[in-house]
């Protein structure tokens, strides 16, 4: 089994930040995530959310400061040298407050379980990045509201800067989610729709193989991997995936 060596989680507030290191640390202390893996919890930015990207950068920004990370160069060495998974996991349930206060992360899920601890989307998302095949210097971002499964064995990631995961669907099903346009003679992609109607997206985001709209596995907040090469902001800094 290949293990990432850290799982950043972002919260929406600071008090929602407070409430998953709890809920993450008592399900340590049960034995039901790995010990070698470093779990760290950031809240948004004080002024209000910032998106998935502007997220993402805030999160790898605090966490390489927590780590004493600071000029460029030791940011870099310690990119390369890590295999982070990111979940985006600020979402509050406002559609069930009552069923999961905590955040969408730790709805209970009705899968199999000998703990004493009911399982959560949480449990299932480790489940399947501790089968993911990890490189080092690799940046997996996704998203805490959904449960993805795929069969990891059978990923063939091509050696480029940021890789999506993606699955067919139909175009009725892909006007809720996020689509992948691709150029039908390369096959790389052109563009990405967000929750367009299902007649632009025959017109545009056709597969011809199938007649069905690619959208993303993840239901709109797609699983992305990324490489280490460094992307600056102000003070964040990100990763990609470095050319070889």
């Amino acid at each position: 089994m290949s293990l990432f060596s850290t799982c950043i989680i972002t919260a929406s507030d600071e008090n929602q930040a407070k409430v998953f290191r709890n809920l993450i640390e008592r399900r340590r202390d049960k034995g039901l995530y790995p010990r070698e893996i470093d779990f760290r919890v950031y809240a948004d930015p004080p002024g209000g959310r910032v998106g998935s990207g502007g997220g993402s950068l805030w999160a790898l920004d605090r966490w390489l400061t927590d780590l004493g990370s600071d000029s460029p160069a030791e940011r870099r060495a310690t990119l390369d040298s890590r295999s982070v998974l990111m979940i985006h996991a600020g979402g509050q349930s406002r559609r069930l407050p009552s069923y999961v206060p905590e955040g969408k992360l730790f709805a209970p899920v009705p899968a199999p379980s000998s703990s004493v601890l009911s399982p959560v989307v949480f449990d299932l998302e480790l489940s399947l990045y501790l089968r993911y095949p990890w490189r080092a210097g690799e940046l997996v971002i996704a998203s805490g509201d959904v449960i993805v499964d795929f069969a990891t064995e059978s990923l063939v990631l091509p050696d480029a800067a940021l890789c999506g995961f993606a699955a067919a669907s139909s175009f009725e099903e892909g006007s809720l989610h996020g689509v992948y346009v691709f150029d039908p003679r390369t096959g790389s992609v052109t563009d990405f729709i967000q929750k367009a109607p299902p007649a632009e997206l025959s017109a545009r985001a056709r597969i011809d193989v199938t007649s069905r709209a690619r959208s993303s596995a993840s239901k709109g907040s797609g699983s992305k991997a990324a490489s280490p090469a460094l992307v600056a902001s102000a003070r964040c800094m990100a990763a990609v995936r470095r050319p070889r």
